[in-house]
Formats: C-alpha cells, structure tokens, sequence
C-alpha cells in the first residue's frame, strides 16, 4: 500500500514532508482532539477564521456612528461628548461586549475605584467567572465572582455591574 504524503511549508522553511497519518496526529494535537481539553478559548486560538469573523464583527459594532441623550423625550439633550469623557475607551468596551456575547453569550463589566472611591473606571470581568444568582420567584438577585478565591458575593452589584446576555433559549 502506498503512503500518501503532504508537503508543508512552515515560516517559510523548506517544505517538509509528512504521510496523512503523520498529518492527521499533528492536527490533532494543534486542536486538542485526542487529549479531550477541547475548550471554547483553545477552539478560538486554533481556528483562524472563527477569530477573524468575531474581530470583523465586534470591530464593525464598535465603529458604529452613534449618539448618547440624557432624557426619553424628543427635546433630551445630546451628551455623547460628555460620555465619552467619562469612558473614554469606550469603543474598546463596545468592541468587548460584541465579542464576549458572541463567545460567550454575555458580558460583564464592572466598575472599580481605588480605595478611597475615586479613579472610577470599568474592567471587564471574564464572563465564565461570573455567574448569575436567579431566585425562582424574586428572578435575577444578583452575581457572584471566582477571581482565583472561590465564588463571592458582587457587592453594589445595581450600581457597579453591567452586564450584557443573549437569550437563553433553554432556560
């Protein structure tokens, strides 16, 4: 039986040549498939065109023209300038929130201040440390942390916490 071979090129190196079996183990290795640690980020790292399509995407959302008024009536004032002193990375965070619900299904941000409660400014927060606390009657409660201690209680979370979801279509 004849081995078929494939030839690579890698970094402009010469072209090395592998048999399909070779080929098929170093793909598998590339992705994790053999060793079962297949995770959402690893997929995410590997696959080219699932990371370009989601950097189109959340670039395209952060570059959206768009305006901030303060007030619901047809005379609220513009204060898109002041808004944007106040969170001037604020299309960085447009573009994270895009691409973590894409990733993930949801964004957090929270915001943080020195301890003498100034310096404000928004982090965001991984969204697979932080979990929703969902009460069967009362709904949304409130969220916890895993920052590397064990799950904890977000304090001020009405004030300090945006958070952004898709909708669960499973509940």
């Amino acid at each position: 039986m004849m081995n078929s071979l494939i030839g690579l090129q890698l970094n402009g190196s010469n072209i090395k040549t592998l048999g399909l079996g070779d080929f098929d183990r170093w793909l598998d290795q590339q992705v994790g498939v053999n060793s079962g640690d297949v995770t959402l980020k690893s997929a995410y790292d590997c696959v080219a065109w699932i990371y370009r399509s989601i950097d189109i995407r959340a670039s395209a959302i952060s570059r959206m023209p768009f305006t901030i008024y303060d007030g619901d009536s047809d005379d609220a004032n513009d204060v898109t300038d002041s808004a944007m002193a106040e969170i001037p990375d604020l299309r960085d965070m447009l573009y994270m929130i895009e691409a973590a619900r894409v990733i993930f299904g949801a964004c957090y941000y929270h915001r943080d201040t020195n301890v003498f409660g100034l310096n404000e400014a928004w982090r965001y927060w991984l969204p697979t440390a932080v979990r929703p606390k969902i009460d069967k009657d009362r709904g949304l409660i409130g969220f916890e942390r895993n920052a590397g201690m064990g799950w904890r209680f977000v304090d001020d979370w009405e004030k300090n916490l945006a958070y952004w979801w898709w909708k669960n279509p499973f509940g």
